[in-house]
């Protein structure tokens, strides 16, 4: 009788646990966050100085990850990130300053990348302003970094799957790299 009754608080918060969609801390430094339309690990500001490449516990369902304002030098091969991200469709690096760009030129065609590397405007990446200093000015400045950076991932993300539902890719990447 005590096991069924323990058990059953224990199968309640499993389900509790797993049907969660709030943001969740899931790599060090990072969120975890389902509750958007394209699953994003964000690592915003996470003081990284190396790509976070989680080979013995992929992350699975993630669209997209956001590495913006960290100090990531170099990127790592394509399958390792694929095996540590098997969903990935998208990785945003803006605000890394001091990136390898030529090290970004091995997703082209498989992954959606964003970056400063050709950029003429570089995402501005300023720290969160204290509870004191913040006004609805200065939070929606803010946000233009962070949320913004957010919002063209997942717009670029949309704009992909427009284009594949309406074209069939793979013939019109065809027709162009036979035209070039």
């Amino acid at each position: 009788m005590k096991r069924r009754i323990l058990f059953s608080p224990l199968v309640l918060l499993a389900c509790t646990k797993l049907g969660s969609t709030a943001p969740t801390h899931c790599l060090q430094g990072c969120t975890c966050d389902r509750t958007s339309e394209s699953p994003t690990i964000i690592c915003h500001d996470a003081n990284m100085t190396h790509f976070p490449l989680p080979i013995t516990n992929p992350k699975t369902s993630f669209n997209f990850l956001q590495l913006t304002c960290n100090d990531i030098r170099t990127v790592p091969d394509l399958d390792l990130i694929m095996q540590s991200f098997p969903d990935l469709h998208g990785i945003d690096f803006q605000g890394n300053p001091h990136l390898n760009c030529t090290s970004l030129e091995q997703f082209a065609r498989k992954l959606a990348i964003l970056s400063d590397c050709h950029s003429s405007e570089k995402l501005s990446c300023q720290k969160t302003p204290t509870p004191a200093s913040k006004s609805k000015n200065s939070a929606s400045k803010f946000c233009d970094g962070h949320c913004q950076s957010a919002k063209k991932m997942g717009d670029l993300w949309k704009d992909i799957k427009q284009f594949t539902k309406k074209f069939n890719v793979k013939q019109v990447l065809n027709d162009f790299f036979d035209y070039k």
